[in-house]
């Protein structure tokens, strides 16, 4: 339960501070949140400069800046790789194949992935190009998205977007939360169970929730 005592250390100064309720949106909140388009936009400023036939592209997962466990990347992935497909320019990699990669590394699909390990994930899926990035958090349920391209070959970064996003997806989260509720009402002497539990608090920004989760799943597996 190391990671969990660290995860603990992160949360507890800094997260339940990073979004405070007196703040108020400003314009490029607002335009993040009205803006259905912006993973659009993300597709085409990684691939405005990308050419060659028989190509193929891949999307790793996102992960925090603080280096946090969260779900938040995977949906932004599968967001930016709906619209790399919808382009129909290269291949795509499907997620299940990235997965399986992710599982031999044994990576963490919300884990951070520096330019070497993009190499070698992407040889390893026959891809010429991987798409890498980070999240930050922002106050009113906003993230900063910073994506970039980068060479199998070479491990040179060829692209890079900068983007705010909302995360408009938090009412599914509210109900994967419901479900964990159940499996741990089955058995409450679970640690992996809380561990999960306090992810999905923390991605929902309840981090005194989060905090309690955590601490029993240490009690439980110190």
């Amino acid at each position: 339960m190391t990671k969990i005592i660290i995860f603990l250390l992160l949360i507890a100064p800094g997260f339940a501070t990073a979004a405070p309720a007196d703040v108020k949106p400003n314009k490029a909140r607002a335009e993040a949140k009205n803006n259905p388009d912006v993973y659009r936009t993300i597709a085409g400023d990684l691939l405005k400069d990308c050419t060659g036939a028989n190509k193929a592209i891949a999307v790793a997962g996102f992960s925090y800046s603080d280096g946090r466990d969260s779900r938040d990347g995977g949906v932004v992935a599968e967001r930016i790789t709906t619209e790399l497909v919808k382009s129909k320019k290269f291949k795509v990699i499907e997620r299940k194949e990235i997965e399986k990669v992710f599982e031999e590394l044994k990576f963490q699909l919300s884990g951070a992935v520096d330019q070497d390990s993009a190499q070698k994930i992407g040889k390893m899926l026959g891809a010429n190009w991987i798409v890498v990035g980070t999240l930050t958090e922002l106050p009113d349920k906003q993230l900063e998205l910073n994506v970039r391209l980068v060479s199998v070959e070479s491990g040179e970064i060829l692209s890079a977007s900068n983007s705010q996003i909302e995360k408009d997806w938090l009412d599914q989260y509210r109900k994967l939360l419901a479900e964990q509720n159940k499996v741990i009402e089955k058995n409450s002497k679970d640690a992996q169970a809380f561990y999960k539990q306090g992810i999905m608090y923390t991605d929902l920004g309840e981090y005194d929730n989060a905090i309690a989760s955590f601490g029993v799943a240490i009690s439980i597996s110190p």
